[in-house]
């Protein structure tokens, strides 16, 4: 069986010089990849939120390409979040390249077919029983909250995935859930509040609004950039929606309410929500709750640019941008780092250590091929594991996939990390004086290489990554 694990004991990194990388270079294309699929492989089992990767039903896991199984009474929450997962997160098997491997794809609500629908549907009726046991442990006043929320997705359209996936976010533990980072809710508060459509924007149902952020925070991995590039903004809207939902909630909903703005945890930063951000489905192949957010993180993090989501001008965040809106989104100092090619090794003890303290960790991603101009990426580290002697790092591409690539591999495209660090690193560091040269202006203009992305329709060659 393969391990799960956050890697342990890794020595705390001081950055060297990095490599000179011309700065502000705008370099991805609309886009995406289309590699190849040969017949899949089974993954390992990914350990998910709510059960171990020792679960006793490991054994039953669908394969790549099995079709998933409904309508089966759950014995416990454990086997109810396989069969949850088998609709909303579904194992792939896909290769992009060697050793590169797409695990589950939980793209969102739009891609779940008709009969993943009905399979979805009779697996929430099968879960009431469990379902009834789990709401006796809130207070009576959190129960009216959760029968608001499902009645809201089921007033909008009885989807049944939806209705799964706040099933699952029970299961999990997440609702209530914690407090936002303003200490103004609960996850269950904010989606209550959203689904009483009170102070939502003109345009936006209710139901549509809530089952989005249901199936989000159930399944951060799920959200997608779509054809825009976004990807820096939207990998970290993933990390704040798996750690935090309640914040990830609250922001939302704030960015879609008549006012359209909402303060963040620095409480010196009000985002307000973007004039091309489109209520309406705009064919990006992004949930309503993206095509409100992305575009309004992304004109913060894109420093000076002016972005317009419809054309995509002005997309592209800075590692240096991108750590800015870290910093407000969480109300504290991040850190960020940049590596060049000489840094592998001091790259992936930044990500061990992040993940030992049970951190994931923005990563930036460069691509190339001989001729070519660089593509950069970036995706959200979650975890390493090893199997058959090799070893893996796994991270979500704000794709709506998880993915698994070998270490050696994922250390020669990474390029700069944005993660929450801790005291001792984040105070205590000290750089060499004269970093870079050639007028490049060393560090500095390496942390202001873009990170635009771009996922749109398939193409033939890895410049068009994104």
């Amino acid at each position: 069986m393969t391990s799960l694990s956050k890697v342990r004991n890794a020595p705390v990194y001081t950055p060297p010089p990095p490599k000179q990388t011309e700065p502000n270079t705008i370099v991805a294309k609309q886009g995406g990849p289309s590699p190849e699929s040969p017949a899949p492989t089974k993954p390992e089992a990914k350990q998910k939120v709510g059960h171990e990767t020792t679960s006793t039903f490991e054994a039953t896991a669908p394969t790549p390409g099995a079709p998933p199984k409904g309508g089966k009474e759950p014995k416990n929450k454990e086997e109810a979040l396989l069969r949850a997962d088998e609709v909303l997160n579904p194992r792939s098997g896909e290769k992009r390249d060697d050793d590169w491997t797409v695990l589950n794809d939980g793209t969102d609500g739009k891609a779940t077919g008709k009969k993943e629908e009905g399979i979805a549907s009779a697996q929430v009726k099968a879960n009431e029983k469990l379902e009834k046991e789990e709401l006796a442990k809130l207070s009576e006043g959190d129960r009216k909250k959760y029968k608001e929320v499902k009645d809201a997705i089921g007033e909008y359209h009885d989807k049944g995935s939806e209705q799964l996936a706040l099933q699952k976010m029970l299961f999990q533990g997440k609702l209530p859930g914690e407090k936002d980072l303003k200490g103004e809710g609960t996850t269950l508060d904010h989606l209550a509040d959203a689904a009483s459509g009170k102070d939502l924007a003109k345009g936006i149902n209710r139901g549509d609004f809530v089952g989005t952020l249901v199936r989000e925070m159930a399944t951060p991995s799920s959200i997608n950039q779509g054809s825009k590039g976004t990807c820096a903004p939207t990998a970290l809207s993933i990390d704040l929606a798996d750690k935090n939902p309640a914040e990830y909630a609250r922001i939302s909903k704030g960015l879609a309410s008549k006012e359209g703005k909402v303060e963040l945890a620095d409480g010196k930063t009000t985002l307000e929500r973007e004039k091309e951000a489109s209520i309406k489905d705009d064919g990006s192949g992004r949930s309503i709750n993206q095509r409100i957010m992305a575009p309004t993180l992304m004109e913060f993090s894109n420093g000076d640019g002016d972005y317009n989501d419809k054309t995509g001008e002005g997309a592209g965040a800075t590692t240096d941008n991108l750590d800015k809106l870290n910093d407000a989104i969480h109300g504290k100092n991040m850190r960020h780092e940049s590596f060049g090619d000489n840094d592998k090794d001091k790259a992936l003890s930044v990500i061990d250590s992040e993940l030992k303290r049970g951190n994931n960790v923005l990563t930036g991603m460069r691509f190339e091929e001989e001729g070519k101009q660089h593509s950069y990426h970036e995706v959200l580290v979650t975890g390493t594991s090893e199997e058959n002697g090799k070893k893996y790092i796994h991270f979500t591409n704000p794709w709506g996939t998880e993915e698994r690539m070998l270490r050696e591999d994922f250390a020669d495209r990474v390029f700069s990390a944005n993660y929450e660090g801790n005291d001792e690193r984040r105070n205590g560091i000290s750089l060499p004086p004269n970093i870079g040269g050639g007028g490049l202006g060393g560090l500095r203009d390496l942390m202001n290489v873009a990170l635009p992305a771009h996922r749109g329709q398939p193409a033939a060659s890895l410049d068009n990554l994104f």
